[in-house]
């Protein structure tokens, strides 16, 4: 079997994690993905409206782009407080 990656933007994000140590080659990228990418069954499994907080943690969980910080940054409030008397 030959598979054709047509996205340069792929095959950089593959090179660089297996210079990373992510994985040794392309096959065990593939594999990796293909374990822990759920199944037709699960994904068909539930709406939109029925994932949970679990569901999103997981996703996060199991992202090849763990080194992506995605906290937002801290905002700070233009509006002064002041003392009201009544």
């Amino acid at each position: 079997m030959t598979i054709e990656i047509r996205s340069p933007e792929l095959e950089a994000l593959i090179l660089r994690r297996m210079e990373q140590g992510g994985f040794q080659d392309v096959e065990e990228a593939l594999i990796q993905a293909l374990q822990e990418s759920p199944a037709v069954s699960e994904r068909e499994g539930k709406s939109n409206d029925e994932r949970t907080g679990a569901d999103l943690i997981k996703a996060l969980q199991s992202s090849p782009y763990r080194e992506v910080n995605i906290e937002p940054d801290p905002v700070r409030l233009l509006i002064s407080a002041r003392d009201v008397t009544f």
